[in-house]
């Protein structure tokens, strides 16, 4: 591991707008959000933790010979990109297996945007060599995000697995670093270069130079979108979330939750809703958790919905909805740590935390959220993002295309978590569950 020094600033992380484009086969650009937010967006994520102001730039190096780097723990929400999926049928296909094609995104019938990937680990079983020994490049955004060092990992694991050289060069939320960082890369002769897309625009330039270079970009996170065009570059691979899809997990477990705790009540259910209203990834959440709630317990109401991004969010939340809401039954939210906020506060309140009336219900697989539901707490259900199996098949997908060899881009592989599967498909899997 090197390290080079580097000045930073919030411009990345501020115009990191998490809404989807269709890729370049087809579609249309969605709107950008507003720079009247900016402000208000650096002051929020200063507080939040999500990622870091560091001093310097982090470049970690390694190939098939070299020794491997130590991976964080999952303390922090991942930033994905907002991606959709339909209320019924493909939600539902989601929930109970993995998604198979090739990736796009389209409009489903309900005009809900999909996105197409794959999302299948087995593919990490495949014995498979690279035909050369490929210098493959991740351009990320910050290193202070635990869940980007399980990443990185699972790439530079994947890497030494196949035979292929990888270097993460970090950003440090700069853009100008990142598009220096990209374009070192392309001066360097790297073969293929995983983008992070912390801001939509700002990297097409280098994108597109890279691309003319014959260098294969797999886009992370979001589309990497030409301002000329307002469509997305027209790069082969991407590597993004189904946000929407993440939702309507949450707001599954949820129903699923109220039906079996509360088989005999006619009446409303009532629910906070814990939410960081800026991010349009969060806005995809919300719509995926609104829309299973309505489908399998109707009886479920969200009475009141409040800032849900860092801990302090949620143990002011559950002040608030503990004077004026007594009758509360549970609260979902787009992450986890705003949940682990509201248990605190649950806590100091007196109140216990193995109460078997309340429940919560978010998603990331923090390790502290991930502890909770196996506690059997007031945690009933987390969804887990697959972070590491989600690199290593970004990079194996970028081999593949440089071997010519027939490849998918890649979905954010995820696993619902509750007391009964915990144990068994996450804590035990040491990708999964990264111990400090």
């Amino acid at each position: 591991m090197r390290f080079v020094s580097s000045g930073i600033c919030l411009t990345g992380i501020v115009n990191k707008y998490f809404d989807i484009e269709p890729f370049y086969k087809g579609g249309s650009s969605m709107k950008r959000i507003g720079n009247a937010i900016v402000a208000g967006v650096i002051a929020t994520i200063m507080a939040a933790g999500l990622v870091g102001c560091g001093s310097s730039t982090v470049s970690t190096t390694s190939s098939s010979e070299s020794s491997e780097s130590s991976s964080a723990s999952s303390t922090a929400a991942v930033s994905s990109s907002a991606a959709s999926e339909s209320a019924s049928s493909s939600s539902n296909a989601a929930l109970s297996g993995n998604s198979e094609e090739v990736a796009a995104v389209s409009s489903s019938s309900s005009g809900v945007p999909v996105v197409a990937g794959t999302d299948d680990t087995s593919i990490l079983q495949e014995d498979y060599t690279a035909k050369s020994n490929y210098k493959i490049g991740f351009a990320l955004q910050t290193m202070d995000v635990d869940v980007f060092n399980t990443m990185s990992q699972g790439m530079e694991d994947e890497a030494k697995k196949i035979g292929v050289d990888y270097t993460c060069m970090v950003a440090n939320n700069d853009v100008a670093t990142q598009v220096s960082n990209i374009e070192n890369m392309i001066a360097q002769g790297y073969n293929a270069i995983i983008i992070h897309t912390f801001d939509k625009e700002a990297f097409a330039t280098v994108a597109n130079e890279a691309i003319d270079k014959g260098i294969v970009v797999c886009a992370y996170d979001d589309n990497i979108i030409d301002p000329a065009t307002g469509e997305p570059c027209k790069y082969p691979l991407t590597f993004l979330c189904n946000n929407y899809d993440i939702g309507y997990r949450v707001g599954t477990m949820a129903a699923e939750w109220t039906k079996k705790q509360f088989p005999d009540e006619t009446g409303d259910l009532e629910f906070g809703l814990l939410w960081h209203h800026e991010y349009e990834f969060q806005q995809e959440r919300v719509k995926g958790i609104r829309a299973a709630i309505a489908e399998k317990d109707p009886r479920i109401k969200i009475v009141d919905e409040q800032e849900g991004l860092v801990t302090e969010d949620g143990v002011k939340a559950c002040e608030a909805w503990t004077q004026s809401y007594p009758d509360l039954k549970g609260v979902v939210a787009t992450n986890d740590t705003a949940l682990l906020g509201f248990a605190q506060a649950w806590q100091s309140a007196g109140k216990d935390v193995h109460d078997e009336t309340f429940g919560m219900f978010g998603n990331d697989g923090v390790n502290d959220a991930i502890d909770m539901v196996a506690d059997d707490t007031i945690m009933r259900g987390d969804v887990g993002l697959d972070v590491y199996d989600g690199g290593a098949m970004a990079l194996l997908a970028c081999t593949k295309e440089l071997d010519g060899v027939p490849t998918e881009s890649v979905l954010m592989p995820m696993v619902n978590c509750t007391v009964d599967n915990v144990q068994e498909d996450w804590i035990s899997n040491p990708t999964l569950y990264v111990k400090k």
